[in-house]
Formats: structure tokens, sequence, C-alpha cells
């Protein structure tokens, strides 16, 4: 974890609530949850930073998210806190992030990942399951290219559509951010079209399939994505 993460959670609490985060003493750590509670939040997350996952383990929760592992301990509140330890052994002070309680919530059958403070409650993660994946999806698996970039500045290269323990992923290298690798979640609805899974601002993207030149394309964030041989 690292600053940016830490003041990208503060300022968008801060944008939902229209006031700045107090500072709150930490609440205890230990085994507030349990194997039943914390098998229960145990799975594939599509987030707004990607895919996470979840493991349930010995009294806490491994988290890997963007190439990178932290925990999720449980807290006499029954939420979960944010530990991140260097090189598995060492732990870090994330500050103000070790404030805010990561949660779960039902909402119309969706299993959300949420994190709260005493004031308000964000949803950062959607549980996804495995979908059947048709012949013409398997097909259009690999490498891609964007084939209509012109004078623009590439914001991504590394472009893979791949499929991992019965996701469909989208894999992606973000230049602008230190080569940040993103792997998101999309759920075909048809052979030609397919949605980026999760239920806040930006994500329900369609992910729509054309042909040019007599060859396919995939149209995502306003780009056309040739398959690479």
């Amino acid at each position: 974890m690292n600053t940016i993460a830490t003041e990208a959670l503060k300022l968008a609490l801060e944008i939902k609530t229209g006031r700045k985060q107090p500072e709150r003493p930490q609440l205890p750590t230990g085994n507030y949850l349990s194997s039943e509670e914390l098998q229960a939040y145990q799975g594939s997350y599509a987030t707004q930073a990607g895919l996470g996952r979840l493991e349930a383990t010995d009294g806490y929760l491994k988290a890997s998210l963007m190439d990178r592992s932290f925990r999720l301990v449980p807290r006499s509140d029954k939420q979960l806190q944010l530990q991140y330890r260097l090189l598995g052994l060492f732990p870090i002070n994330l500050g103000e992030l070790s404030q805010y309680g990561v949660g779960r919530a039902l909402v119309d059958g969706h299993e959300l990942l949420t994190v709260a403070d005493q004031n308000v409650e964000l949803v950062i993660g959607e549980k996804v399951k495995p979908v059947p994946l048709s012949p013409a999806w398997q097909h259009r698996l690999g490498n891609y290219r964007i084939a209509n970039l012109g004078n623009d500045t590439p914001f991504a290269d590394e472009i893979t559509l791949r499929v991992a323990d019965g996701l469909l992923l989208i894999d992606y290298t973000l230049l602008e951010f230190g080569k940040a690798k993103v792997s998101q979640v999309i759920r075909p609805v048809s052979d030609n079209k397919a949605i980026v899974a999760g239920l806040w601002r930006g994500a329900g993207e369609t992910i729509r399939v054309v042909r040019e030149n007599g060859q396919e394309q995939l149209v995502f964030a306003g780009y056309r994505l040739q398959r690479t041989p």
C-alpha cells in the first residue's frame, strides 16, 4: 500500500460526506470473527482497481490486489482493518487508512465489499463467480493492441484477454501510473457484447465486438483493440 491509496480513500470519503475525516482512536483487533464468518468473505472481487481476491486463513483474511498482498484483520466492531506487512514480516503504519472498516453487504442478490467510517459507507468491490464461456469468447483469448490510437498518447499496453479461475479478464498495464497492472472482470451477455463487472461509476461499461477489414476488434474505453499474432 502507499500514500496514493490512502489519500484516494480519504478524498472519496470527504467528497461523499462534505467534510474532512477526523482522527479516531483505532479499535482493538483479534479473533472477533468466527472461521465461518471469515469464510463468507472468501472469493474473487471486481473492484475499481481491478480483480482482487480474499482468502480466509488463521484468524484473518489474506487479500491480493494489483500484485500486492495485505491482511484484513477482524476488530472489535466486527469490521475488518487493513494491515500491510513489508516482505510479509514487518508491519507498516497505514495512518488514516487503518481507521476505516471493511465489511460485507447483500444488495439485490449482489455480494458487496464495503468500506465505512461512522458516517458513510462506500462500495469498493463486488464478489464475482465463474460463468460459462461461449466458443466465440474462447476464440478471442489472446494479446491485443490499440488499433485506432492516432495521435493520442497511449494510456495502456500489454493488453490481454484471458480466463483465470473461470473468470473472463481483460488485463492491461497503465502507463501513467507507474506501469501498474490491472485485471478487470468482464461478463459476457452475448457472443458479441460483454460488460465490465461492478456497481460503481465507470463499471457496467460495454465491450462490443465489431468487424474491421474482415477481422474482429473489441471496442473498449473508446478504443478499438486488434488481436495480435
